[in-house]
């Protein structure tokens, strides 16, 4: 019973992180996006997820070679490496909306007049 509960949690963890990989290199093109001033901030914590994510990686790898006894002092690793994994996660995404409402303020504020400029537009009318 405990072998196949550690293959069907190798096998779920094993998609998870593939999911992740995907989603990290739709977060890596949507960084071109990004306003200047956030990019760098944003950019750290792709590189944490991208961190966490290795560790989990190294951690899924060790509990695929060990043994069943040995397999749940792993696992309780392998759970935390996860959730440092959704913390990035959550931290970045956030960022991410941040520096997209910044960007979208920046181009509405670009495109909006002046007032300076309209009130000299209109004294030279006058």
């Amino acid at each position: 019973m405990i072998t196949m509960d550690r293959k069907a949690y190798i096998d779920k963890l094993t998609k998870q992180l593939k999911e992740l990989d995907d989603e990290i290199i739709k977060l890596e093109a949507k960084l071109k996006d990004v306003a200047s001033s956030a990019k760098e901030e944003y950019q750290k914590h792709l590189n944490d997820i991208q961190t966490n994510k290795q560790s989990a990686s190294e951690k899924l790898q060790e509990l695929k070679g060990t043994g069943s006894e040995a397999w749940e002092e792993i696992r309780d690793g392998l759970e935390e490496a996860v959730q440092d994994i959704k913390q990035a996660w959550k931290n970045a995404l956030e960022k991410f909306k941040s520096a997209q409402q910044e960007r979208e303020t920046e181009i509405i504020e670009s495109q909006e007049p002046n007032e300076t400029n309209t009130q000299e537009s209109e004294n030279t009318n006058h």
